[in-house]
C-alpha cells in the first residue's frame, strides 16, 4: 500500500472519530478501504451503515462491486444510470458523489440538491455540492454552500476558500480572489487548485514570471495536471 493511501486512510479515520454519525464520511472510508484492498475494513464499515439503517438496493449494488476479490472489478466506477433508483437522502448523496467522479456536474448537482431537500442540515453533502456548484454561473452556485459550511464549522476550509476565490475572480475581484487563494495555501501549502488559481490570475495580469512559478508549483503538487501545463506553455510563448 502506498504511503499516500495510508495517509488518506488515517485522515479519514481521524475525521470519523470526530464525526461518527456522518454517513457520507463513512462512505468515503468504505471506498478508500476497497481501493487499497482492505476488504475486511470495507465490509465492516458497510455493516456499520446497515446497522444505522442506511442500506438500500443502490447501496447493496455498490457494495457488491466494492467487495469484489478482483481489483479490476472492485475499482470499476459504476455509472449512476446503471444503479437502482435512490430511496433516501444518503442514496442521493452517494449518487451525487459518483456523478461528480464521472465529471457529470449537472447530475451531481441534482442528486446532492435532492439529498439536501430531505436533510437540509447535512453539511458534508453541502460541502460536496460546492464542487458542481463551481460550474454554475462562474462559481456563484457554490457561494451559499461555502458560506454555510464555514458557518457550521466556525472556520473556512480549503474547499470553501477556493470556491469563494473562484467566484470572486469571475466577478473581476482579482485581489480578493488572490487573498482567498493565499488563505487556502496557509491551510494546505501545496493545494493545487489554489496554486493554479493564482497562476491563472497572474497570467491574466501578464505577470508571466510569477505565473510560471505558481503554475510549476501546481504541476508539482499533482503530476499530470494538464491545466497547469497548458498555461505554462502559454507563459513560455508570451515571454
Amino acid at each position: 500500500m502506498a504511503a499516500a493511501d495510508e495517509g488518506l486512510g488515517e485522515q479519514l479515520d481521524r475525521l470519523l472519530a470526530l464525526e461518527p454519525n456522518e454517513p457520507l464520511l463513512r462512505w468515503y472510508r468504505i471506498q478508500h478501504a476497497s481501493q487499497v484492498g482492505d476488504l475486511e475494513r470495507c465490509a465492516g464499515e458497510l455493516a456499520e451503515l446497515e446497522a444505522r439503517g442506511l442500506t438500500s438496493p443502490l447501496v447493496q449494488a455498490l457494495a457488491t462491486l466494492l467487495l469484489d476479490e478482483d481489483p479490476a472489478a472492485r475499482n470499476h466506477l459504476a455509472r449512476p444510470e446503471d444503479l437502482p433508483a435512490p430511496e433516501g437522502a444518503f442514496d442521493h448523496a452517494v449518487l451525487g458523489h459518483l456523478a461528480h467522479r464521472w465529471r457529470d456536474s449537472g447530475r451531481a448537482w441534482t442528486e446532492l440538491s435532492a439529498a439536501l431537500v430531505l436533510e437540509p442540515d447535512a453539511w458534508l453533502v453541502r460541502d460536496l455540492r460546492i464542487l458542481p456548484g463551481m460550474e454554475r454561473a462562474w462559481g456563484e452556485g457554490a457561494i451559499e454552500d461555502a458560506l454555510r459550511v464555514e458557518d457550521v464549522l466556525g472556520r473556512p476550509t480549503v474547499r470553501t476558500l477556493h470556491a469563494r476565490a473562484f467566484a470572486a475572480d469571475g466577478r473581476g475581484q482579482v485581489q480578493h480572489a488572490r487573498d482567498l487563494w493565499h488563505a487556502a495555501l496557509e491551510l494546505e501549502p501545496h493545494q493545487r487548485q489554489a496554486l493554479h488559481g493564482l497562476g491563472r490570475s497572474s497570467y491574466g495580469m501578464q505577470e508571466y514570471e510569477r505565473a510560471r512559478d505558481e503554475l510549476e508549483a501546481a504541476a508539482a503538487a499533482k503530476p499530470g495536471f494538464w491545466n497547469a501545463y497548458l498555461l505554462l506553455a502559454r507563459c513560455a510563448q508570451e515571454q
